[in-house]
């Protein structure tokens, strides 16, 4: 009776075939450990190679642990290349060689065209927020530079103590108007900063927002020869924005994971 292996092959990452290996297949690099500290190898296809560990043949459940090793292997590797890399869906788990050299050669075409995309290419994080403080900055200069709040202020003020119903309904559409106001603001204030990074970008990803207080979350594909733009244009807005107490978050280089189609 023939057994079967319960033993697989985790994917990584799939990269440009470097001159000499990387990774020297199954020994030990106490520097590259992969997830559950499983070693990482090569498994070479014509001018690509994908990195892999060898792991059990089992549904792999997210968990936070896991996420940062298999991100640590692309990042290690990538740096250590020195060439593009596409990182592979967590928790993709293939049976053997044979099925990874298979994909390799089916989905050749694919992955030679988005090497050739990105390459010379990393990706920059952006994160913007907003505190409790800034909103009150922003909700001063709202009632600052509106006329109609202004205007809707002074009726308030006109309206006598008997017309204590007429001065609630306007109180709300006061408040109505200021809290608009303020969304207006922010969002303004998000796309004078994202556009300015899209002028030094190839291309960008807007993300979705973990928490209220981000008010911009992308990601910009940035050309190796802009990283160091990029990075002085980081530090310029975030000085200037810096007045209405914005906070700027700046994470990267890293491989081009928000641009792989049908990653």
């Amino acid at each position: 009776m023939l057994m079967t292996s319960n033993i697989g092959l985790y994917i990584y990452c799939v990269m440009n075939k470097t001159e000499t290996k990387v990774l020297k297949a199954k020994k030990s690099n106490p520097e590259d450990p992969g997830i559950k500290n499983r070693q990482i190898y090569e498994i070479r296809y014509k001018d690509l190679s994908a990195v892999v560990s060898n792991f059990p043949l089992e549904q792999l459940k997210a968990n936070m642990d896991d996420v940062i090793a298999h991100q640590k292997v692309v990042e290690n590797v990538r740096k250590k290349a020195g060439t593009t890399i596409l990182p592979v869906r967590f928790g993709t788990i293939l049976r053997n060689q044979e099925e990874v050299i298979n994909l390799l050669s089916k989905s050749y075409n694919e992955y030679r065209s988005k090497l050739s995309k990105l390459g010379g290419k990393d990706e920059f994080g952006l994160k913007v927020l907003i505190t409790n403080t800034t909103r009150e900055k922003i909700k001063e200069l709202v009632e600052a530079e509106s006329k109609e709040i202004k205007k809707m202020k002074d009726n308030i003020s006109s309206l006598s103590a008997n017309s204590s119903g007429s001065t609630y309904l306007l109180k709300l559409n006061l408040e109505d108007a200021i809290k608009n106001g303020i969304s207006k603001k922010i969002e303004k204030l998000a796309y004078e900063i994202h556009q300015q990074f899209v002028q030094i970008s190839e291309e960008s990803d807007l993300l979705k927002a973990d928490i209220e207080q981000i008010i911009l979350n992308a990601a910009y594909l940035v050309n190796q020869n802009s990283a160091t733009a990029f990075k002085s244009k980081f530090q310029e807005l975030k000085k200037a924005y810096g007045s209405v107490g914005l906070i700027f978050h700046m994470s990267g280089p890293w491989a081009p994971y928000s641009f792989l189609e049908g990653k």
